[in-house]
């Protein structure tokens, strides 16, 4: 009898120890996501993307809440998902993104309070997970609620990051149109529902991975993803990838 009630207790210690975990984390995703939503970017990053890149104000402006987008993301696939990482859908939000990394102390202080690390951009061909399915995972991080509250920023029936190309006019950017964005929504529910049938015959869940064909990069946790019809993309590794570059949490 005190052998069960020892084991009880060491059972029940272990459960509300994994309870106040979860918690803890819940909560600190919290925070991170409130801290991403009310960011203010260098004035210097707008500068460059106007002056270095051609956009106007209001366009440099709305790329910004695009990248804002990504990085709340990255933060949501730290949660989980069907990809180790987290594709960005975005040529424009890319090259915001690669100038934000250049003014190292700025996203240094950004990472550690967005993220507790930093998030690495990784070239796209030292990937190991298929466009289609790193941009799906995108998809599916901005399709999820709890992260953004107020809800995520859209353009017309698509979310920011994914509509932006378009939007822009960019001749060689990540162009996503009704049907290409439809398929996308269809490999997103494929691959979930995949990861739900794999859970439910083996209890711990893995990711098939193939080596990505694109030009861009992605990125990763630690110190520092793809889809459309263009032919790069990047990745993260938040928990996630795409081909012109991403980010993810391992």
């Amino acid at each position: 009898m005190e052998i069960v009630l020892i084991v009880l207790v060491i059972v029940g210690v272990i459960v509300v120890t994994k309870v106040m975990k979860g918690n803890r984390g819940r909560a600190a995703r919290a925070q991170r996501a409130a801290f991403i939503q009310r960011y203010s970017f260098p004035p210097e990053l707008r500068a460059k993307l106007q002056r270095d890149h051609g956009f106007d104000l209001e366009q440099s402006g709305l790329i910004l809440e695009g990248l804002r987008q990504y990085f709340l993301a990255c933060l949501s696939a730290q949660r989980g998902g069907f990809s180790k990482v987290v594709g960005m859908p975005s040529k424009a939000v890319d090259a915001a993104w690669h100038e934000f990394i250049l003014m190292t102390r700025d996203y240094e202080k950004f990472c550690e309070q967005a993220f507790g690390k930093y998030l690495h951009h990784t070239p796209a061909e030292q990937m190991k997970e298929s466009d289609d399915r790193a941009m799906a995972n995108t998809l599916h991080q901005v399709s999820s609620p709890g992260i953004s509250p107020a809800g995520w920023a859209m353009l017309g029936t698509m979310p920011l990051l994914f509509a932006m190309d378009r939007h822009l006019g960019m001749k060689e950017g990540l162009i996503y149109d009704d049907n290409a964005f439809g398929e996308l929504q269809k490999s997103r529910d494929h691959y979930l529902s995949s990861m739900s049938s794999h859970s439910s015959s083996d209890s711990s869940s893995s990711w098939s991975s193939s080596d990505s064909s694109s030009d861009s990069g992605s990125s990763w946790f630690g110190g520092g993803d793809s889809g459309g019809s263009s032919d790069s993309g990047s990745s993260s590794s938040c928990g996630s990838s795409s081909s012109c570059g991403g980010s993810s949490s391992e």
